[in-house]
């Protein structure tokens, strides 16, 4: 349908986002592969809650903190500098702050299904 309107889209990967369970990993060192599952959950609950008209992301500071370090996290080859490598560290406070935009989205999500 996309080829109608003259749009190309991007090949999708075919990995499944698991929405259970994320808040265990935050008790975890933080790995590129745990921040990769984290901030993709948390961009799709996003996505998810703006289609219907909602956040459940509570905007502040600390949030916006907490997702710039999942997304540095994910040491994408294409900002992460040549030699460097970015391990976050969350405080119970930030884990708690995740855990909350986290459960805010599946929330909207279960509402809306």
């Amino acid at each position: 349908m996309a080829g109608r309107y003259g749009l190309r889209l991007e090949k999708d990967n075919d990995e499944v986002q698991n929405l259970d369970g994320l808040e265990r990993l935050l008790d975890l060192p933080a790995s590129d592969d745990i921040c990769t599952q984290v901030l993709n959950a948390w961009n799709l609950l996003d996505d998810i809650a703006r289609s219907v008209g909602r956040t459940p992301d509570p905007r502040s500071p600390e949030v916006d903190t907490c997702y710039d370090k999942l997304f540095w996290g994910n040491n994408l080859e294409s900002v992460t500098p040549d030699g460097e490598h970015y391990s976050p560290y969350f405080s119970d406070e930030e884990r708690r702050l995740i855990a909350d935009v986290l459960d805010r989205g599946r929330r909207v999500l279960a509402a809306h299904i």
